[in-house]
């Protein structure tokens, strides 16, 4: 998959509670069309933080909306629209 362009790509932590996979993390909206995890945990089964990829910068900013507002397993979830994106490295954020 190609680099999205800017605001194409959210990126998504997670606080307490953590996904144990991609599939786990794509169940958070039916828009994302690709999952990056650059970060596991100790022993690499728990999604610490991501990148989720989107078709345009209006279902980003949307999914965003939804990915907060809905929480993962009840906890509160840090999602911020990256600006720049290099593979597997963290990006410059822009708070919206």
């Amino acid at each position: 998959m190609e680099t999205p362009t800017e605001g194409q790509a959210l990126f998504v932590r997670f606080k307490k509670q953590f996904p144990s996979s991609e599939d786990e993390v794509r169940s958070l909206d039916p828009s994302i069309l690709a999952v990056k995890c650059p970060r596991t945990g100790k022993k690499g089964d728990l999604v610490k933080c991501c990148f989720l990829h989107f078709e345009t910068k209006e279902i980003a900013r949307q999914a965003k909306t939804n990915i907060v507002n809905n929480k993962f397993k009840g906890e509160s979830v840090f999602s911020s629209v990256a600006v720049s994106y290099t593979h597997l490295t963290l990006p410059t954020i822009l708070h919206v």
